[in-house]
């Protein structure tokens, strides 16, 4: 009988779970076979997933695997790499997610083949100069939860191949300017509560396809339209008041979400994104905002399935939401509507969700609206303010 060889070796709790399988496994080939079976199977594994079980250190033995290209150790108490990591000469991904990691482990600088790191919610604070050896790598994610990296090496700046980066970073007040070279990346992520300018430079990014950016920026550069590949866009700033002009150039934008900005009015450029899908600006109730309508040029928005526009205080839904006629949720909660125009739900046919929660509208529109809405229709609202 012949030998079953696994490309994984997973680890993952409960490890008894593990040990019943290799055991039911191991009893179904031939006695000559046994003996050798966990050798062999354990010397063609590729992928190494340790995930919760919680281990406070990694298994040195496990260094032997030199065929393994993934390893997964996300969710346990590791602190810190050992050097024999380095004998896995064939290593491409290591990711650490929700570890005890306080400093970036260096030990994974020494392999040159790594092409992909994930340290999210650590408690990093430095990456150090060596990261300048990871000349291959293509995607780092340290959103580190527990505060913010606070220093980066200039060597960061020779990871020009990086494709995919996430940083969470404390007491920037600008992006570090080296990252707007890096003309590969397609998805970026950058947080910092002291980000209060985004360069110029970022037109640069133009195989992006994927944004969120975090901080206190009050305003875009006009670059900003050069972003044409991207599909995806998150912008969440308490100071963000305007959009560029340039923004109704992102024609292939999909989905975009604008948290905790102060837009004093519906965000006109918007109206000429034909392709968006789904669209959710939820304000800040600090900000005290009064939106007496939306565009009637809304209705261009003619590919949206989801439209969210909450706590901006509004006050009237314009009859053109009805030419939306793919939406399937519309959530218009916490604001100042007294009104609703009932007539548009005929219309909205596709529609799976209405929120209209902590408005201000009268107890027989609301009936109506139950009356009209499509059926199966899901409807979220009763009033806390009347």
């Amino acid at each position: 009988m012949k030998v079953i060889k696994f490309k994984s070796l997973y680890l993952t709790y409960p490890f008894r779970t593990f040990l019943v399988l290799l055991f039911c496994l191991v009893t179904t080939i031939g006695n000559s076979q046994k003996k050798n079976f966990s050798k062999k199977v354990i010397a063609n594994t590729t992928q190494l997933i340790l995930e919760m079980n919680d281990l406070t250190a990694f298994p040195e033995n496990y260094c032997n695997l030199i065929n393994v290209e993934k390893i997964y150790i996300s969710y346990n108490d590791i602190s810190s790499l050992p050097d024999c990591l380095i004998q896995m000469t064939k290593l491409k991904q290591v990711m650490m997610t929700d570890n005890d990691f306080t400093v970036f482990p260096e030990i994974l600088c020494s392999i040159p083949t790594i092409t992909g790191i994930g340290l999210h919610g650590n408690n990093i604070k430095e990456i150090p100069p060596s990261i300048g050896k990871l000349v291959n790598l293509e995607a780092l994610e340290m959103d580190v939860y527990r505060g913010g990296i606070e220093i980066i090496s200039d060597e960061f700046s020779k990871l020009t191949k990086l494709k995919i980066l996430n940083l969470r970073t404390k007491g920037f007040d600008s992006i570090p300017e080296y990252i707007y070279s890096f003309s590969l990346l397609e998805e970026f992520f950058y947080c910092d509560d002291s980000l209060i300018k985004i360069s110029p430079n970022i037109g640069n990014l133009g195989k992006l396809h994927r944004l969120i950016l975090r901080g206190r920026f009050d305003s875009l550069p006009e670059s900003f339209g050069n972003l044409q590949s991207l599909t995806y866009l998150e912008l969440t700033s308490d100071s963000l008041s305007y959009l560029p002009e340039s923004f109704n150039r992102l024609k292939y934008l999909q989905k975009l979400k604008l948290y905790n900005c102060r837009f004093p009015t519906f965000p006109i450029q918007l109206c000429q994104l034909n392709f968006l899908e789904e669209l959710e600006i939820i304000g800040n109730s600090d900000h005290n905002l009064n939106w007496k309508n939306l565009p009637p040029a809304i209705e261009s928005i003619f590919s949206l399935k989801k439209l969210v526009i909450r706590n901006v205080g509004l006050e009237k839904i314009p009859k053109q939401v009805g030419s939306l006629s793919k939406l399937e949720e519309l959530d218009v909660s916490s604001n100042n509507l007294t009104s609703f125009p009932v007539s548009i739900l005929s219309y909205l046919t596709r529609l799976e969700k209405l929120i209209i929660a902590d408005n201000k509208l009268p107890d027989e529109i609301i009936t109506q609206i139950h009356e009209t809405a499509p059926e199966g229709c899901w409807i979220v609202g009763t009033n806390s303010q009347r």
